[in-house]
Parts: structure tokens; C-alpha cells; sequence
């Protein structure tokens, strides 16, 4: 006991730090609140019996003491305290998700309803969970009628002075013991569903009362002014009979005596009655036979006859007097052959160890068709225990093994349907243990039978950081309902390889709608894991490469939008990240008259689905602001069906290629106009070795200067060399010094 010395102090310190939490976490929507206490909210400072701040709205913290219909028998009805007062939370919604124990801050209007402090028009809660033990505060009646109680849960202990009903519910009143004085009223509505039944005490017990504390405004005057509430069956506890137990057994004997000389003379009167008892006891056995639905027996073993009775022909098809003559080896032979070795060794057996018997077979009606019946009869010995007497019934259960049978079907057809699943199918209960499973989970375990996994949780079947994940997910979907769809997980099988599950987890439900456990469906992605791997692999080798390219690579859907482009393009126009460009189309990085140019040509590529190759076009490439020259090919992307889903493009910076070819033709074209000024002198010219004159085509001699001008764009302008001149002229040539 001295362990709880100090958990009212604990409380009140959870209870304090729970109220700054919520300070601190509502304080932005509500600054204007302050949060006060029961006692504080119910401040009564001219004593006039009711609370100060009665009209106002208020912001209260405190514990919940949750009771449903305790004065308002439609709807739910929450005390709110703290460790002086109480106080009635007034709203359905409020009490629908709280319960005993937590830590409630609530804001609404403080009124009084017949004589109770409540907080109405409640705007909104805030509910931190705390649920600490909750110990009533143990008061003498005479302390109880105080205000400062008042929706607090308390223990009083007294003696009961009077009992009564009217339309509100059940009523004790409870005085100290042996005074006269104080009072207190129990009160039970009509529809509480607690268990407790008042009519278990009498007036005179003493008895202990654990209940919520309230004003009292029903019914008669009384002297007092509260009533208790108690909640749960333990919450009224018998302490002491009062004397009229002792009355009652004395009565009891006096009842018991009156009885054993009734007996006896019932006795006497029996044995004169017995004659006529005995003529009447077959008729009411035949009348109780035919109404219980089966057909009822006696076989006299000493005998060896048998008495038949009840719905003979409705179970078997004979008339009762058709059937009378059966004797019990006529009845044997009615059995179904299949079924008659198993019958008679089973009622063998019966009659050297068993006193009664219980068997199922079938039995030939009397249009030859076969139908189950229930046989279930017990052995009547003598004194030396010997069978003398053998009593039974027969039912007819054909519908309900014909049901059973082909639920049984049904069974085994889901079994081997989920047993030759390629998926692992799995259930578990409650406690997540597992409770059925397949050869394929068995497998993903690493275990080789199903009862080596039955009963187990994933704790004992999977390494822990596994299985953490695991129970994660089940209790997630066994406490909110909600599945858990196509979850990627793995396991390690029995050979150490790792396998990769889809795993999707539903909650089971029984008749009620109420989650009984869980089902798992595990599908194996191992392989389609490994393929997308490679394909990663191959997307990634393919993205190095394309962005290695020199060339310029795209990807567009049927509209023109990028989707993909390697590093080359994206630079081309002014781009670093794949992000900037996905989405936009060539409008959103060319001037308008090449964009067109470009759009133009892609959807008639797709309108054709005929690629478009070796393109040579102007292109302005943002990164530098040149404009320069590609050579561009556009294929169209098809599906299966032919239908086209995109476009790629490869483009070619032949700018320098384009540059030499303008100079190369520039050239040529120079070249041509100089050559269209020459004319070409070739061949064998005949010239005098003397005169120097040249013979022509014609055979006619001409001047050498006089041929060249006729034959090339040549022109003569006439002088005399040096050496001429000495000798034609030496006159005119400067005297030599000497």
C-alpha cells in the first residue's frame, strides 16, 4: 500500500504537465483562452450556490469520469475533475471519444441545469490520452453533500434504509450506519447497461457505493440534496446481510420440514395413483415422442422387444404401426452396407465400456432412399450391471451433413486452390500469429511444414528487423481497418536466397462486421526485380552513351512535349537539368518562325508514320546565341499496334561542314569566272626559226605577237630590249666612259 502514497501527487503532475502541453500546442488558435481547473471554473464566492462565471465560456481542464445516461437517458453524458470539484461535460459527439481516465481540456458555456454546474455549446476539445488508474475518493456520508464533489468519483459505505422504482430508474437511499441523520440517494436509470440489479439488496444491508457524485433534482423531497451514479457492476459491494437472513433460514428450515410431509403424503397418494399413472405413462411418451421430431425407442434387452414411438414416418417414411413390428435385427438391416461393420463394432464397444452412446450413419427409408440420422441412446443396468434396458432417439440430419459434406467440399476446394497458388496466402489472429498458411509461405520462411509455422508470430519465424516491419504493417490494419495494398518486402528462404514479395494485407471479419484477424497475400517480384534491375542498368548504359554523343538526342510525345534529351541538346538550348525542359515544347526555345518550321514537320511525320531523314536546317542554339546549321532525322515511335506514341530525334551540328562547302563553292566560282578570261594556247605551234613568225591553221604566216593576240586575251605594248637597241640604235645609247 505504500507504493500508491503518492500516485494522487503523480497524477496531479501528469495532469498539470498534460494542461501546459495543450496550452502550448492550441496556443495559436486560441490565445484569448485561459485553461482553468473544475475548481477554479466553479468558484462560488458570494456562496450563493451558484458559480461566478455561470454565462460565460470557458476553457477546463481536467480527468474524465465517462458515464452514459446517467440523467439523460438518449444520450452521453462525461464529468469532467480535478481533485477538489466536478463538472458536467454536456455534448454526445464530446463523449464518443473519451473515456475513463483521460485528460480532457474542453471550452464551452458554464450554466445550470436543475441545480448542476455543466459546460454546454462545447466549440472544441482537446483529448491527451492518458488513462492513469483512477481511485475514487472515499467520503462518509455525512462529507458528501458538498458542492466540491460534485462529478467526482467517490466511495461511500453505509447502510441501505429504503428501495423504490418511479419512470427515471432504480433508487437506494444510504444512511451511516445505525444514524438517522445523513443520507445519500443511489440512483440506476432504467436503460444502464452496467449489470448492476438493485434488487439483489434488501433494506438493512450495508453496503459500499463507488460512484460518480451529482445534485439530486428528481422525483420526491428528500433530505438530501445529491445522488450517487454508480457505473460497473463492482461498484456496489454486499458488506453485510441484516437480520432478516437469519429469518430466512429459519423460514428455509420450516419450508424444508413443510416440504417432507408434503412428500410423504404425495408418496401415499403416488402409490394410489400408480395403477392409473402406469396406463397413462405410454400415452404421454408417445405424445412427447411425436412432438420432439424423432423417432424414440426402447429395446427390452431381457425380451428382446422393441417399443417404437415419435415422428416415425416423418424420418423414416413408415406408418407407426408399419414400423412396430421392426425388431432390433429387422432395424440393423436398414443400415447403410457401407456403414454396418463401423455401426455394430462402434455399439459393441459401447455396451462393455460406455454407459451411453452417440453415432451417425445412414439408414434406408421406406422408398429404398438412403438419408443420415443421428442415433444417440444410453444403457439402462441392474443392480448386478447387466443391460437390461436400452433408451434412444433418432434424428434425421440429412440436410445438415449434406451441408456440412459440401461445406467440407467447398473447403477442401479452397484449400487446394490456395495451396497451388503461386502466391503466399497467409491468415493471422489477433495476436498476429499465424493461424493459416501455403506450401509457398512455408517456403518463404524457410521452413518445410505448415506446423512448423501455425501458432507462431513473425518474431519467432523472421529475424527481428524484419519482423518489426512485418507486425508494423498487421497492426496497422487489424486497429484502423484500413489494407495495406502491394507493399514491396523481402524474405530469406530456406536456401539463404533472398526473395522479393508484393505483399497486400486485408482485415478478416466475422458475422458482426468485427476484425478477427488478418489475411496476407504475398506475390514473388524476385524475378521482375532482377529485370528491372537490367533494364535500370540498360537505361542507365544508354543514358551514359546517348549523353557521351556529340549529336544532339531527343524524345517527344505525339504533342510535341520533350520528355528526354541527352546533354548535348539540353545544352544546344540553354538547359542543365532534364527537369527545365520535360513538359515544353519547341515554341518555348526557338524563335517562332523555326518552332513552326520544326512542329510542322514532326506532326506530319505522325500523321504519316514515315520517318524523316537527313534534314539539313538552321537551329539557334541558346547556350552560345549562334545560329547554326543540322542535319536532323526524326523517327516516329509505334506500339504494337502500330499506333504512334513518340518521336526521336537525332541532330548533327554541320556547321563547319556547311562553312566549307560556301567556301569551296565560293571558290569554284571564282576559279570559273578567272578561266572564263583565259584562253588556252595548246598543241604543236610551227614558228620560223629566223623571223620568228608562226604559221596558222590556215597555212598563212603571221607575226608572232599578232598570233598570241588571236588566240588568248593577250595585248602588246611595243618597245626595243637593250641589246636591239645597241645594235639597231646605237646612237642613242650614252657614250661608254673611258
Amino acid at each position: 500500500m505504500n507504493n500508491f502514497r503518492f500516485l494522487p501527487t503523480i497524477v496531479r503532475t501528469m495532469f498539470l504537465l498534460t494542461v501546459c502541453l495543450f496550452s502550448f500546442a492550441f496556443g495559436q488558435q486560441s490565445r484569448s483562452d485561459t485553461i482553468l481547473t473544475v475548481t477554479q471554473a466553479r468558484i462560488d464566492a458570494n456562496h450563493d450556490f451558484v458559480p461566478d462565471r455561470i454565462g460565460q465560456r470557458l476553457t477546463v481542464g481536467g480527468r474524465a469520469n465517462v458515464y452514459s445516461g446517467a440523467l439523460h437517458t438518449d444520450r452521453l453524458v462525461v464529468f469532467l475533475q480535478d481533485d477538489e470539484s466536478g463538472i458536467e461535460l454536456y455534448s454526445t459527439e464530446f463523449g464518443q471519444s473519451i473515456a475513463e481516465g483521460d485528460s480532457v481540456i474542453a471550452t464551452g458555456l458554464l450554466e445550470q441545469y436543475e441545480g448542476l454546474t455543466r459546460l454546454t455549446q462545447i466549440t472544441y476539445r482537446s483529448v491527451y490520452v492518458t488513462r492513469p488508474m483512477s481511485l475514487p475518493l472515499t467520503l462518509s456520508i455525512a462529507t458528501v453533500n458538498s458542492e466540491k464533489y460534485e462529478g467526482r468519483v467517490i466511495n461511500v459505505f453505509g447502510e441501505i434504509t429504503r428501495k423504490w422504482e418511479d419512470a427515471y430508474g432504480h433508487y437506494l437511499i444510504l444512511r451511516e450506519h445505525r444514524s438517522d441523520k445523513d443520507s445519500i440517494i443511489i440512483f440506476l436509470t432504467h436503460r444502464h447497461q452496467s449489470g448492476i440489479d438493485f434488487k439483489n439488496f434488501d433494506v438493512g444491508d450495508r453496503v459500499t457505493i463507488t460512484g460518480i457524485l451529482a445534485q439530486f433534482s428528481r422525483g420526491e423531497a428528500l433530505n438530501t440534496g445529491y445522488e450517487i451514479f454508480p457505473r460497473y457492476a463492482s461498484d456496489v459491494e454486499l458488506i453485510g446481510a441484516t437480520s432478516r437472513s437469519y429469518l430466512i433460514v429459519i423460514y428455509s428450515v420450516i419450508g424444508l420440514l413443510a416440504v417432507v410431509l408434503l412428500w410423504v403424503w404425495l408418496l401415499r397418494r403416488q402409490v394410489a395413483l400408480q395403477t392409473k399413472e402406469l396406463r397413462d405413462s405410454e400415452n404421454r411418451f408417445r405424445i412427447i415422442a411425436e412432438q420432439s421430431g424423432q423417432v424414440v425407442y426402447a429395446y427390452d434387452v431381457v425380451a428382446g422387444t422393441i417399443t417404437w414411438a415419435g415422428a416415425i414416418q416423418e424420418v423414416l417414411g413408415f406408418t407407426p404401426e408399419e414400423f412396430q413390428s421392426t425388431t432390433i435385427i429387422n432395424w440393423r438391416k436398414n443400415i447403410h452396407p457401407n456403414d454396418y461393420d463401423s455401426v455394430v463394432a462402434y455399439l459393441n464397444t459401447a455396451e462393455n465400456t460406455a454407459s451411453q452412446y452417440f453415432i451417425e450413419y445412414r439408414s434406408r427409408r421406406k422408398n429404398g432412399e438412403y438419408i443420415y440420422v443421428e442415433d444417440h441412446g444410453a444403457y439402462v443396468k441392474n443392480e448386478s450391471g447387466n443391460i437390461v434396458r436400452v433408451l434412444g432417439t433418432i434424428a434425421n440430419i440429412n440436410e445438415r451433413r449434406l451441408a456440412e459434406e459440401s461445406l467440407q467440399h467447398e473447403r477442401n476446394l479452397l484449400r487446394t486452390v490456395v495451396e497451388n497458388l503461386p502466391d503466399a496466402v497467409y491468415t493471422k489472429n489477433l495476436k498476429y500469429q499465424k493461424t493459416l498458411t501455403n506450401r509457398v509461405d512455408v517456403y518463404n520462411m524457410g521452413r518445410t511444414s505448415e506446423a512448423d509455422v501455425l501458432g507462431k508470430d513473425d518474431y519467432e519465424l523472421f529475424p527481428k528487423e524484419l519482423a518489426e516491419g512485418f507486425v508494423t504493417d498487421d497492426r496497422s490494419v487489424i486497429q484502423t481497418g484500413q489494407p495495406v495494398i502491394n507493399r514491396e518486402e523481402f524474405v530469406i528462404d530456406a536456401h539463404g536466397q533472398t526473395h522479393f514479395l508484393l505483399t497486400t494485407k486485408l482485415p478478416l471479419r466475422d458475422e458482426q462486421n468485427q476484425i478477427i484477424g488478418l489475411i496476407g497475400i504475398g506475390r514473388d517480384i524476385t524475378e521482375r526485380k532482377r529485370a528491372e534491375e537490367a533494364l535500370q542498368n540498360e537505361r542507365n548504359l544508354l543514358r551514359t552513351v546517348i549523353d557521351n554523343l556529340p549529336d544532339m538526342i531527343f524524345f517527344k510525345d505525339v504533342k510535341g512535349r520533350y520528355i528526354l534529351d541527352n546533354l548535348s541538346h539540353l545544352r544546344s538550348l540553354g538547359m542543365k537539368r532534364q527537369e527545365d525542359i520535360i513538359g515544353k515544347n519547341t515554341f518555348d526555345f526557338n524563335p517562332p518562325e523555326l518552332a513552326k518550321l520544326y512542329m510542322e514537320d514532326e506532326m506530319s511525320m505522325i500523321q504519316s508514320k514515315q520517318p524523316m531523314l537527313g534534314k539539313e536546317e538552321l537551329a539557334l542554339h541558346r547556350d552560345t546565341g549562334e545560329q547554326r546549321w543540322h542535319l536532323t532525322s526524326r523517327v516516329p515511335l509505334l506500339d504494337s499496334d502500330g499506333n504512334v506514341t513518340g518521336i526521336i530525334g537525332i541532330a548533327s551540328d554541320i556547321t563547319e561542314r556547311k562553312q566549307a562547302e560556301t567556301e569551296r563553292e565560293r571558290l569554284i566560282k571564282e576559279l570559273q569566272n578567272a578561266l572564263a578570261d583565259i584562253k588556252t594556247l595548246s598543241g604543236l605551234v610551227p614558228i620560223c626559226a629566223n623571223c620568228k613568225k608562226i604559221r596558222d591553221d590556215k597555212g598563212y604566216w603571221t607575226q608572232l605577237e599578232g598570233y598570241i593576240q588571236a588566240h588568248s586575251h593577250a595585248k602588246f605594248s611595243h618597245g626595243v630590249c637593250p641589246d636591239c637597241m645597241k645594235k639597231l640604235y646605237p646612237e642613242y645609247l650614252p657614250k661608254e666612259k673611258e
